[in-house]
């Protein structure tokens, strides 16, 4: 079956469009071009005559939120020797903005806060463990105008999160699959004021992905590849990545790979229409392509998607109907099981459904025959099936873990490499993203739950779960979970401030933004433009709804959504 991609703008992109919103919760905007029009760009202050080291120290990291001309700003906070030699670039770590408290003693200020992640210099964001804090410390001088001004600080940035939500954009950077046919997004964010954003992107290329999809992903430059002369210009629409000669290493596959890679990452940048590709100031030779290269010349390596044939199912008692077909039957239950179907999901790549019954203790799937819903597996309390990109089902069973049982009914553990609440055996909730590589998880440590993605890695027939690592930390109980772009993800849930919502969740920044939802609302579907649809339960009932002028509009009577083909 053809290979399908994520819409590049729209989807690959856009946020919660249209969906209902209330004075009591803070709402994403409509669906727009996030890369753009989200920011508010952070304009730093320089210093004024009279400010008290602790003023002083306040304006500078007020300042770190603005990127422009190396951080001009920033460093006229600064003696002029340290200014020389203070390096912003080294990473960041972001604190959360109300728990900041600066001390002054005598020519020292101190800095304590609460850590709300770090950022590495490549531009990954990296979501802090509970109760980690951040300290520094800032010696300062006056100077031959009596003006406190900075003497010794540390590399590297200290930013408020809110300047992070203001003045950080999350791009994709993409890599291959370990097939090398498609391609997978990895996650950074870069300054908003930097006029560098291409070259941001490009060294990320160049130096790998992040660790956590580091084991499941491939990077087809050779290595030692550079950029010849340290930037990626932007003229006219066309990006010039001028690489250094280690690059002729590779063979015309991977060449073609490569620009694949450097095309879908850099058309992401709104000032990019094309990619010339060069080696010391002449064209890569990459057989069959023209450069400078479009994304229609690189559409065969889209990253995979939902379908645009896929519509609306539903579950109705024991089988899963079509939404748009007058509720023509896609798949029922055997005869010999009279149960109803409780969440059911559709393999990306064939005709196959498989589903958890009533009871959460039995899974189903039409693997002997097509459309006959059959018993495959047997646990305690079975989350929503979900598929990688070969035909496996997986499936978490709380307190046991994750299984896989492939089209031949073979069932197989799968190792987590857990660092997040202990054990692999604590997940509640899994759902692969389209692509097969990246994985959503939610553990629970009992208490509260915790929103993780993970990488999936298979080798000689056997599959584990690495590089686990929190998204967010806002969310404390979730109650199903979707791929709603290739850098988002959307969870049903709440945040212990009362009441069920509808989060979205951003893969390269941590924000989160929340939405409200109907009373009853138990599940959530993805379209193939990235409209949500909610599954709502009541007593004696059940219904989907979509967003629609501000609210949410019924669309069919009918139990958890789905889209099938």
């Amino acid at each position: 079956m053809k290979k399908v991609s994520w819409l590049v703008l729209s989807f690959l992109i856009a946020g919660c469009g249209g969906i209902p919103t209330s004075s009591a919760i803070h709402f994403g905007s409509s669906r727009a071009d996030e890369i753009t029009s989200q920011f508010i760009r952070v304009i730093a202050q320089p210093p004024v005559d009279g400010m008290t080291p602790q003023t002083l120290v306040q304006g500078f990291l007020d300042a770190c939120g603005d990127s422009s001309n190396d951080y001009q700003v920033a460093r006229e906070y600064m003696t002029g020797a340290m200014a020389s030699k203070w390096n912003p670039n080294s990473g960041a770590q972001v604190y959360v903005g109300s728990t900041l408290a600066l001390t002054e003693t005598n020519d020292e200020v101190s800095l304590t806060a609460q850590l709300d992640s770090t950022i590495s210099p490549l531009g990954h964001l990296s979501v802090a463990a509970n109760a980690l804090n951040v300290s520094a410390s800032f010696k300062l001088n006056q100077n031959e105008f009596g003006q406190w001004r900075i003497s010794a600080a540390p590399d590297g940035l200290l930013l408020s999160r809110s300047d992070v939500d203001r003045g950080y954009r999350p791009l994709p950077v993409f890599f291959s699959d370990p097939t090398g046919s498609q391609l997978v997004a990895d996650t950074i964010v870069v300054p908003l004021s930097s006029a560098g954003a291409a070259t941001s992107v490009v060294r990320s290329l160049l130096s790998g992905p992040s660790p956590e999809l580091a084991g499941a992903v491939r990077n087809n430059f050779p290595t030692g590849t550079r950029l010849t002369f340290g930037s990626v210009p932007v003229n006219v629409g066309i990006a010039d990545v001028d690489l250094t000669q280690d690059v002729l290493a590779a063979d015309a596959t991977m060449r073609k790979a490569l620009v694949a890679q450097l095309v879908w990452t850099l058309v992401q940048l709104p000032n990019v229409t094309a990619v010339r590709v060069l080696v010391s100031g002449q064209a890569l030779d990459v057989p069959g392509a023209v450069n400078p290269h479009t994304l229609k010349e690189w559409k065969a390596f889209a990253p995979a998607g939902i379908s645009p044939d896929a519509s609306l199912h539903v579950l109705v008692g024991g089988s899963i109907r079509s939404a748009s077909k007058a509720q023509e039957v896609s798949a029922t239950l055997v005869p010999s099981l009279t149960s109803t179907l409780l969440s059911a999901s559709q393999d990306s790549l064939s005709p196959h459904f498989a589903a958890v019954i009533t009871g959460g203790q039995t899974l189903v799937a039409d693997f002997a025959e097509l459309g006959v819903l059959n018993e495959v597996f047997k646990g305690e309390s079975l989350t929503r099936p979900t598929w990688d990109r070969v035909g496996n089902i997986y499936v978490a069973d709380y307190g046991t873990g994750v299984s896989q049982i492939s089209p031949l009914g073979e069932i197989l553990a799968v190792p987590i490499d857990v660092t997040i609440n202990g054990s692999g055996n604590q997940v509640r909730r899994i759902a692969i993203a389209p692509d097969g590589v990246r994985v959503a998880l939610v553990f629970t440590d009992g208490v509260q739950d915790t929103l993780a993605v993970a990488a999936l890695v298979q080798e000689n027939g056997s599959a584990r779960i690495t590089g686990v690592h929190r998204i967010e930390g806002q969310i404390t109980s979730v109650t199903d979970l979707a791929w709603s772009s290739q850098i988002k993800i959307q969870a049903l849930g709440s945040d212990g401030t009362g009441g069920q919502k509808l989060f979205d969740v951003g893969l390269a920044d941590g924000r989160v933004t929340a939405n409200a939802v109907p009373l009853g609302a138990s599940s959530i579907a993805i379209d193939p433009q990235g409209v949500t649809y909610l599954g709502v339960t009541a007593a004696t009932s059940s219904n989907v709804v979509k967003p629609a002028f501000g609210q949410w509009s019924n669309v069919v009577d009918g139990a958890g959504p789905l889209f099938a083909q």
